[in-house]
């Protein structure tokens, strides 16, 4: 059976191969697997991480990847892999597993990603401790992956900008002084329930005073959806296109960005941004009450 290879996975070595400059994280938008025999240990032999879809050229053409990942030009996408091809310490002994980025990765009892065996799917999704979570835990023997989006069943998002000058710290008065006079003490805009059809349009930051600088950015608040946050009203910044943006913020939760330095260092020049989808796994989960008030509002009449 074809497997993830050497360019295609990270690696096919032990976990503990992955150090110094090609460590990687579980936090972007790449389709990253983590497979553990007994927990997330850096240095277990009994594991195996890859890129389950292709391994990212982050110096290249980030477009063309996409592209090709959509479109499975790399026959990559619903391709089975055997666990004992990735490390043969690992059929029936998973026992954690993380899945992370725009895929979604089933899981089989057999060798050969036979539906009949099929036991679960994820979709950022992690689970360090299967032995307390269900009957899958030493069960799983073959993997498959494939491009995916989703919005999980809740298609809106929330956006919130917060400029909070009464909540310098000490330290942040002493380096930026007091608060000028005649400057609103505090302010919030947020143009409420974003609906999934707004993804992917450049989004201004609509509050009446960022154009006169007088609406600093100190917080950002991103529930249920990926944004790209940049210093112009257009989505662009120097270079070009959404991989420049000036920060991301990414979570199938609720994520938030406070500036350091109290709205006067990035968060000041903040005009406009940019929403997909959620990746990244939702380790600060948001409260059913904020979803369900999401749900409530896209299903109103526009």
């Amino acid at each position: 059976m074809a497997g993830w290879s050497h360019e295609e996975g990270y690696s096919k070595k032990p976990c503990r191969e992955i150090v110094g400059p090609d460590r990687v994280a579980f936090d972007g938008p790449y389709c990253l697997v983590g497979l553990w025999k007994n927990g997330y240990q850096l240095l277990d032999r009994d594991s195996w991480t890859g890129w389950a879809l292709g391994k990212p050229e982050l110096d290249g053409d980030l477009h063309s990847y996409w592209n090709n990942i959509r479109d499975n030009n790399n026959g990559l996408s619903g391709q089975c892999n055997n666990l004992k091809d990735l490390n043969g310490n690992l059929p029936r002994q998973l026992s954690s597993f993380q899945v992370t980025g725009y895929c979604e990765c089933e899981f089989f009892a057999d060798e050969d990603c036979h539906p009949k065996s099929f036991r679960f799917s994820a979709y950022n999704r992690e689970d360090a401790a299967m032995w307390r979570n269900g009957k899958d835990d030493n069960m799983i023997q073959s993997i498959k992956c494939k491009y995916a989006e989703s919005w999980g069943g809740v298609e809106g998002f929330t956006v919130t900008f917060v400029d909070n000058k009464t909540a310098r710290r000490d330290d942040q008065v002493g380096r930026l002084g007091p608060i000028p006079e005649g400057v609103a003490l505090q302010g919030t805009w947020s143009p409420d329930v974003l609906r999934a059809h707004d993804s992917r349009k450049c989004l201004k930051v609509g509050h009446p005073d960022v154009a006169s600088g007088n609406f600093r950015v100190t917080d950002v608040t991103v529930v249920h959806a990926t944004c790209h946050f940049y210093l112009d009203e257009n989505c662009n910044e120097q270079g070009g296109g959404m991989e420049n943006s000036l920060f991301t913020l990414a979570s199938m939760g609720k994520v938030e960005w406070v500036d350091p330095d109290g709205g006067d260092a990035r968060g000041k020049s903040i005009r406009s941004y940019k929403c997909f989808p959620s990746y990244n796994i939702a380790w600060h989960p948001q409260s059913q009450d904020i979803l369900k008030y999401i749900q409530k509002k896209i299903r109103a009449p526009a």
